[in-house]
């Protein structure tokens, strides 16, 4: 039996050897050198003029892909360390939001560099990076114009040399360049592209937690669209949880904001807020037609993005705000007695009691990127200064700091765009003024940006670290979390509002290796918080790098299950073609934005592409059900998933991970599992497919509709007899991921919508061009292709043969014990 849980567990082995170290960044690794050279390429390109613009932005999917089974952060620090030789505006930096990152970790290596031009003009150029085992290739197109006043040529020739993602590229860029909000630009991380719906979205999420500051809340969304991400960067904080359906209507999200009685009883108000559809406003105002897809989406996403600016109200509307109450909310959100919630009923909520506010909608935050970038200045200066480390710890990698990411804002109104920044430069002059001249102080790798309110609601809170080189040394060795030496300081920069400034105070070193945890009195509100201390014991120990970014998101280091999860079973069903991962999470009643974060991070799903959703679980044995969807024939399956974590809870008491609190699990992990730890194979003991049906569009909407158990749905389907008949591809979407405007026209056969008299000649392809509907493919596609292979044509002899061969490998490792009991159902899906 333990021989084939081994076996069971070697994908899961394999995918933690290729999730990359957080530790240092290697510059001879495949990701570094093919980022510096891509990123040289685009420096050198005259058409481009990095060197010469007004500002720069980068587009990559470095740190959420892999190239040659290895993680791809060191990519992005090659971007940053490369254009560190352009001037101040054009260099792109970990903390300006310059450099934006899309979660795609079942996809290319890709960057995108866009430069904006002191004359306006907007350029850009792609780059596609794949592995060849032991080495890699590039591949891009020209640099295009992809300003919004493109004619149809130029429009064409961008959407030929842009890549697959080309309308995304061109939209996220003419955003950034006409100063869309860096909170909003971050969202590209799991929406991976831009839309009105998008920054509609922003605004009435930003202005509901404005509006309701305080309490716990709820958010009911329909799923798809590119409108319902928001809530993921931090405006609530930690107090939301998201109910995701393919009920309702779309662009209508329902906000529930509720306080607990003595007796644990919730009260509070509903908000039921739609997205408006401006479409007919822009269009008399500026005389030309919205169609999905095309450039003309491209003006109204910018005229959106201008009301943002100018008049966010405009953006939203509050269809009808009520009290609720205990009963209204089971209702709603999850009845115990039911075993699930009703979602959005309009007629439920159409008779509830009446309420009124005054609404914030001042929803664009503060920018402020050289005050920030001081404020960080100061912060490392203060903590260079208290004697934690020295310039030689800084640089030999020794050195971290753990602070907000860059998109969160400071009592929700602050931007803290340039805080990180100004660490980074303090630290090179600290390693300049050293005489060491040959070395990144604050990298992707030590820079531990982690989404916990803790580091931002009230005050920017920063904890600086030094492991002890010589206990590191020994943790590799012995994998013993408390062999670990590690002292910290805290800097704290606090706003004065009455004064409007911010002062500075800095805490005396501490020590918090994790052996202090015990009796050392540091975590808590004393010095720091769990979540803040376990990314960076996190990094000390060498975790996976893709822990590493997945704890930043979460923004807890309560990410292991939601991690394991995410990591054991893509490498048990990794992706085939045309096929994407779509969860519906099963969620616990305490939950909050944290889990949803761990999730999104891991499987590169979101609700507002159509591929998260989320309802409260009636039974906690199931925690997901993980659906593979073929996008070609529109049909996939679905897979209940099981966890018991019996055996691990098991393995960590007889292994004395009892003692640290919090920390338990995370410990065991670093220990004992991560990097070939010898407990990895009990992952599969505890991660199990309870069952597996194969599934239509129709069976996914209604599995992922408001109103009924999920659960009970997966256990009493029963396939039709006849196999499910293939939906012929463009007829029916699984949620809407390309645009928010879909719903809004039908006309996407004109490719230009009346910009120009090249609108009736653009031409026609009975093939669909996802790209910019209505072009034909040859366009449309990308400057860099490639071929893929399928068995479905093999003779039958040949599969026979293989499978033969397979099981008589097979029965030679296992023995026909195991094999038997295989056979029998043992650790088989479905089973």
């Amino acid at each position: 039996m333990r021989k084939h849980v081994i076996l069971l567990a070697v994908a899961f082995l394999f995918a933690i050897t290729i999730m990359g170290s957080a530790s240092a960044t290697d510059t001879s690794s495949d990701s570094y050198l093919s980022g510096q050279e891509v990123t040289d390429s685009a420096m050198a390109n005259s058409n481009l003029e990095l060197d010469q613009s007004d500002a720069n932005l980068v587009i990559t999917t470095a740190g959420s892909a892999t190239l040659n089974d290895e993680s791809t952060e060191d990519g992005a620090q090659a971007v940053v360390d490369t254009t560190s030789s352009l001037a101040a505006d054009q260099a792109i930096t970990h903390g300006s939001g310059n450099l934006l990152s899309i979660n795609d970790p079942n996809g290319d290596l890709t960057y995108t560099f866009v430069s904006l031009a002191t004359n306006g003009a907007l350029r850009a150029q792609t780059y596609t990076v794949t592995g060849t085992g032991s080495s890699y290739t590039i591949s891009n197109g020209d640099s295009v114009y992809i300003g919004s006043d493109m004619t149809q040529d130029q429009w064409n020739y961008a959407l030929s040399q842009l890549g697959a993602n080309a309308y995304n590229i061109i939209s996220i860029a003419n955003l950034w360049a006409n100063g869309a909000p860096a909170d909003l630009m971050a969202e590209t991380f799991t929406t991976e592209g831009i839309n009105s719906g998008t920054i509609a979205n922003y605004a009435m999420t930003r202005s509901f937690a404005l509006t309701y500051p305080t309490g716990s809340n709820y958010v009911i969304t329909n799923a798809g669209g590119l409108d319902d991400d928001a809530l993921m960067y931090g405006t609530f904080g930690f107090n939301e949880i998201l109910f995701s359906t393919s009920s309702g209507i779309p662009g209508e999200t329902a906000f529930i904001n509720y306080n607990t009685d003595d007796d644990s009883n919730r009260y509070g108000v509903l908000a039921l807020m739609m997205v408006n559809d401006l479409t007919s406003q822009f269009e008399a105002a500026t005389g030309t037609s919205v169609v999905a897809g095309t450039l003309s989406e491209i003006q109204y996403n910018l005229y959106i993005l201008n009301l943002l600016k100018t008049n966010p109200a405009a953006l939203f509307t509050v269809e009808t705000l009520k009290t609720v109450n205990e009963a209204d909310i089971a209702y709603l959100w999850y009845d115990e007695a039911l075993g699930y919630g009703h979602g959005i009923d309009h007629d439920y909520i159409a008779g509830l009691s009446e309420a009124s506010t005054t609404w914030n909608t001042d929803v664009i935050p503060v920018t402020d990127y050289e005050g920030m970038f001081a404020l960080g200045q100061q912060a490392f200066n203060s903590a260079y200064s208290s004697g934690l480390f020295t310039a030689e710890d800084l640089a030999a990698g020794n050195v971290a700091v753990v602070l907000a990411p860059y998109y969160v804002n400071l009592l929700n109104t602050y931007s803290l765009v340039g805080f990180i920044d100004g660490i980074v430069s303090a630290g090179q002059e600290a390693l300049s003024a050293a005489g060491i001249t040959n070395a990144v102080g604050f990298t992707i790798d030590n820079i531990l940006q982690i989404r916990n309110p803790w580091t931002w609601s009230s005050n920017i809170m920063a904890l600086f670290v030094k492991v002890d080189p010589a206990s590191r040394a020994t943790y590799a060795q012995t994998r013993d979390i408390d062999s670990l030496i590690i002292n910290g300081v805290r800097t704290n920069t606090a706003y004065n509002a009455s004064t409007n400034d911010y002062s500075l105070t800095t805490s005396a070193i501490r020590d918090i290796s994790p052996s202090q945890i015990a009796t050392g009195g540091f975590l808590g509100g004393s010095f720091v918080i769990p979540a803040v201390a376990g990314i960076q014991y996190a990094w000390a120990a060498n975790a996976p790098y893709s822990y590493i970014r997945t704890i930043g998101r979460v923004g807890c280091i309560c990410s292991t299950k939601e991690y394991d999860l995410s990591s054991y079973l893509q490498g048990q069903y990794p992706l085939g073609a045309n096929e994407l991962y779509t969860i519906l999470a099963l969620t616990a009643a305490g939950e909050t934005n944290r889990q949803i974060s761990g999730r999104t991070a891991g499987w590169g799903v979101s609700p507002s592409q159509g591929t998260y959703y989320a309802m409260q679980s009636s039974d906690s044995t199931y925690p997901i059900i993980l659906i593979i969807w073929d996008d070609a024939t529109n049909t996939g399956k679905a897979m209940l998933i099981q966890y018991d974590a019996t055996a691990i809870n098991d393995a960590m008491k007889a292994e004395g991970y009892t003692s640290y609190k919090q920390e338990n699990g995370l410990f065991w992990h670093l220990d004992q599992v991560w990097n070939n730890g010898p407990d990895a194979g009990l992952l599969a003991s505890a991660i199990t497919v309870f069952k597996t049906v194969n599934i239509d569009q129709a069976f996914l909407n209604d599995l992922t509709a408001a109103g009924g158990d999920p659960i009970q749905k997966m256990l009493t389907y029963v396939e039709p007899v006849t196999p499910v008949t293939p939906v012929t591809p463009g007829t029916t979407t699984q949620g809407t991921t390309g645009t928010g405007l879909a719903a809004i026209s039908g006309a996407l056969g004109n490719a230009w919508n009346g910009l120009t008299a090249a609108a009736s000649t653009a031409g026609t392809s009975t093939a669909t061009n996802e790209i910019a509907p209505g072009l034909p493919l040859e366009q449309g596609s990308s400057a860099a292709t490639g071929t893929s292979t399928s068995n479905a044509s093999l003779p039958l002899s040949i599969i026979i043969g293989v499978i033969c061969l397979l099981i008589a490998g097979i029965l030679a490792y296992l023995g026909r014990d195991t094999i038997v009991a295989t056979l029998k159902g043992h650790g088989r899906p479905g089973k």
